[in-house]
């Protein structure tokens, strides 16, 4: 049986009743009530519970008829908060959970947030940073995101925005600056050993930059917002030198391969060698015979850890 009743004890009051048990004396709506201990037989002081005449809850310590110390305030739309209380204000560290699903926890001024603190959002994402009379100060912010993407920085409107360092689930990290949400100006996205270090513009690769890759292969050259054009320097990890020219991310024309597997050359060539310090040049294309020679070096050299030089090359 749950419901409101008397007793035969004492008819003046009303009893909540719970499985036929009392559970707190009843407070009609429009009423205050206290229970806990008082000062002087009035002042509330000390601990205590007090329950409003709006349906607002407050357990906790008293000093001089005002909530002090440690506490906690359930209002009557649901929200609570647990933690310090000063002079009837919400003041020092404290966890505030909120109607619409956010969790406050941290520092909080005359009930506001304000210092270092954390949060808890109704969709998963939890978030460290500084308040400043309740808004996020934009640096310095721990964001853990619901689907496992976590970024420390600088942010602006919930946005990165500035420098700071973006991990991905999968092993993806970019580190560098950002505007409006996306990689913008210097930075370096690096995914186990593949990494491209250089600029950015709205996302995209876009300037002059260094690509690598898992072999450790590297080329040097320029982007046009995703796409290689112009001249491009490929760096092979067994030592072989490739220039070619791009356009909208294909190879066009021929290549200058630099060789160092022979000692023969041609009379043309012999200014460039000595100052590179290569032994052949030679003239091919994207998908020549020539680099996928090289490229099959390349493999054997990561599994075998040196090249594997075939006879006559």
């Amino acid at each position: 049986m749950e419901g409101v009743g008397l007793t035969s004890e004492d008819p003046s009051k009303y009893y909540c009743y719970k499985n036929n048990e009392i559970e707190s004396e009843y407070v009609s709506p429009g009423k205050e009530s206290y229970e806990g201990e008082y000062l002087e037989g009035t002042i509330k002081h000390g601990k205590g519970a007090c329950v409003y005449a709006n349906g607002d809850k407050y357990i906790g310590k008293w000093e001089y008829n005002k909530r002090h110390g440690e506490g906690k305030m359930i209002w009557a739309n649901g929200q609570n908060y647990t933690g310090s209380w000063d002079n009837d204000e919400i003041e020092g560290e404290g966890t505030m959970n909120m109607t619409d699903g956010n969790t406050y926890e941290g520092i909080f001024n005359k009930g506001i947030l304000n210092g270092k603190g954390k949060q808890w959002t109704p969709d998963g994402n939890v978030i460290t940073a500084t308040w400043e009379n309740g808004k996020i100060i934009d640096k310095n912010i721990d964001f853990f995101y619901n689907d496992g993407k976590k970024y420390f920085g600088t942010m602006k409107d919930s946005l990165w925005h500035g420098c700071g360092t973006l991990e991905y689930p999968n092993g993806l990290t970019y580190e560098g600056n950002f505007e409006d949400g996306l990689y913008h100006g210097n930075g370096k996205e690096n995914q186990d050993e593949v990494n491209y270090n250089g600029e950015w513009d709205k996302g995209l690769k876009h300037g002059k930059g260094t690509y690598q890759d898992k072999y450790g292969n590297y080329c040097n050259g320029y982007w046009d917002m995703g796409e290689k054009n112009g001249e491009f320097e490929f760096l092979f990890v067994t030592d072989e030198k490739f220039i070619i020219t791009f356009e909208n991310d294909k190879p066009i024309s021929k290549g200058k391969l630099y060789l160092n597997d022979v000692y023969d050359f041609t009379q043309e060539t012999v200014d460039e060698l000595m100052v590179c310090g290569y032994k052949r040049i030679i003239y091919v294309e994207w998908d020549s015979e020539e680099i996928k020679k090289i490229m099959k070096r390349v493999k054997e050299y990561k599994t075998f850890g040196k090249p594997m030089i075939e006879e006559g090359n």
